[in-house]
């Protein structure tokens, strides 16, 4: 029953004493009327009391209710957060399992003890053993190593310890070079737990870095003894090392050198010095900067000229620019008088050339007068002034032909770079055909017979060919044996150019005089044997050397001789030009 119905049932009796007492006014004990009031009064007063009691309770009831709910979500993000807490320790636990065991380094785990208590995939194969095999092994028992045990007991004592070096892990095994890590491993409470070792097979790398030292050693060593001169440079310019080439050529003691920037040399003046700050610019973005040339002050004055160039080489862990130097101040003064001895035969030639071209057309007319006089000197005169004299007027006549013929040489030896015509594409056939027909006389005369394969197209200067033509055949008639004279001439392709032959059946030429055939005026035989100027082939090799070609011969003597010739094809012509 609840609070409010005790409440109702009291207020029911006390209104059913009061109309008793008021119905039966004197007939009740008055007494008996105030003892049923005041139990009524004490059991109201008592229903206050549990009423109150009962709102207490209920107030206590729903604040527990609301610790309880409380405790309740705070227990639920507990839960949820030890649900985060244990998902990522499993995935922590996972990654770390996952690298421990995919380590290129072989890793082992093992307690307070030394015992071995876990080894990943690598450790075994690093090895050379099982999983099994190291499992439960005494790390501390397995060191010989005096340094590695030193770096184990760093470990046990709650530090980090390292160790490397050669080690043959088995009596068969090579020996490797190793990196050994030992780390502490701590429980919660702080005490030493054990340990994790990490091996690395850094043999490979060991090699590489004695050969780079290796290396380093050697450059040092030709950097050092070099005969040329050799600056190491950082990237500012600054000189950290000369070798001792540098000192002989500049004249600076090495401390002088060392340390400063290349704007601060004496040795330099300051243009000089801002092209040496951008040669190593250069260099940074290549793997050598392209050959400069300097001018250098020695310290006593005197002015060398050098080369230099520059490429970056990794020593002692660092990028530094080797620049190398080689003192050219000779060979420029060599060159500058070459150029200037070159000039003055380019001069002399010219003028020489000149002289030669005015000479021989101012002597033809003159010539032309005498020869004329003289050959009407001897049809007038002969057999009558005596045989002496009929020789002497033979002999006046025979020198001013041969003088004329001299001349007409000498002018086409001279007009071969003068009065050449520019080159084109020329069909070689129908040229050597002229030739032919321009020497039809003398052909005729020597019973010669002339056969030519097909020739191809040249780019040239058609008369000075068709004239290159007519001295070779020229040439192969006059020098002939006893056998009436058979000359063929052909061509074919060599790479980028075309070769030309023309080979005789004559007395040949001895090996000995390959250089002298093409000199001007130099004859192998009299003029007696064998009549001309002795300039035809030189005018052939000017022929040729004019079209980017060269001329030669090949013989046996007694049987046979082959000119050759050579000119650049249309490409190569269009790139020498």
């Amino acid at each position: 029953m609840s609070n409010q119905e005790l409440t109702k049932r009291f207020q029911a009796v006390e209104g059913m004493v009061r109309s008793l007492r008021d119905k039966c006014g004197q007939n009740l004990p008055e007494q008996l009327l105030d003892d049923v009031t005041a139990e009524l009064l004490r059991i109201r007063h008592d229903l206050d009391a549990v009423w109150k009691g009962q709102q207490d309770l209920q107030r206590q009831v729903h604040q527990s209710s609301e610790k309880i709910l409380q405790s309740n979500r705070q227990l639920e993000r507990e839960l949820e957060w030890r649900q985060v807490v244990e998902n990522a320790l499993t995935e922590s636990e996972q990654k770390y399992r996952a690298i421990f065991e995919n380590s290129p380094a072989g890793i082992a785990h093992f307690d307070r003890t030394g015992k071995i208590t876990a080894v990943n995939h690598a450790l075994p194969q690093l090895l050379g053993r099982t999983r099994e095999d190291l499992m439960g092994l005494c790390v501390s028992e397995r060191i010989r190593d005096p340094q590695m045990r030193a770096a184990y007991d760093e470990c046990m004592a709650g530090r980090t310890g390292h160790w490397e070096g050669w080690h043959k892990p088995g009596s068969g095994d090579k020996a490797r070079y190793w990196r050994v890590k030992f780390a502490p491993v701590f429980a919660d409470t702080g005490e030493l737990a054990g340990g994790t070792a990490i091996m690395e097979d850094a043999t490979a790398a060991k090699q590489a870095q004695e050969d780079l030292e290796a290396s380093e050693q050697r450059f040092r060593l030709l950097f050092d003894r070099g005969p040329d001169p050799y600056v190491l440079a950082d990237s500012e310019g600054r000189l950290v090392d000369v070798n001792r080439a540098v000192v002989d050529m500049s004249g600076y003691p090495r401390e002088e050198l060392v340390g400063r920037l290349f704007h601060e040399l004496d040795v330099l003046p300051a243009p000089q010095a801002q092209q040496a700050r951008r040669l190593l610019g250069v260099t940074r973005d290549r793997t050598a900067a392209e050959t400069r040339e300097f001018t250098i002050q020695r310290r006593d004055g005197r002015r060398r000229i050098i080369e230099a160039n520059a490429f970056p080489v990794a020593l002692d862990g660092q990028t530094l620019y080797l620049v190398t130097a080689r003192d050219v101040t000779e060979r420029r003064q060599t060159e500058q008088a070459l150029r200037r001895r070159t000039e003055e035969l380019a001069r002399s030639n010219a003028e020489l050339q000149k002289f030669a071209y005015v000479a021989s057309h101012d002597l033809q007319e003159p010539l032309r007068t005498i020869t004329s006089f003289v050959q009407l000197l001897e049809i007038r005169y002969k057999e009558k002034l005596g045989p002496e004299a009929d020789q002497y007027i033979q002999l006046v006549v025979d020198s001013a032909l041969r003088l004329q013929r001299l001349i007409r040489d000498l002018l086409d030896f001279s007009r071969v770079h003068t009065r050449g015509k520019p080159f084109l594409p020329t069909a070689a056939g129908p040229v050597l055909k002229r030739a032919v027909e321009n020497l039809e006389e003398r052909i005729r005369d020597a019973g010669a017979r002339i056969t030519a394969d097909e020739l191809p197209v040249v780019v040239c200067d058609e008369a000075q060919l068709l004239q290159l033509f007519q001295h070779l055949i020229d040439n192969a008639i006059k020098f002939r044996g006893e056998r009436p004279p058979a000359i063929h001439i052909w061509a074919r392709r060599q790479e980028n150019q075309w070769l030309f032959c023309v080979r005789d059946n004559g007395i040949g030429i001895p090996a000995e005089y390959a250089d002298r055939v093409f000199v001007i005026f130099q004859r192998l035989h009299t003029r007696q044997d064998y009549p001309g100027t002795g300039i035809g082939l030189a005018i052939c090799k000017k022929i040729i050397e004019r079209h980017h070609g060269r001329i030669w011969f090949e013989s046996v003597p007694g049987q046979e001789t082959t000119f050759c010739f050579t000119v650049p094809d249309h490409q190569q012509y269009a790139t020498l030009c």
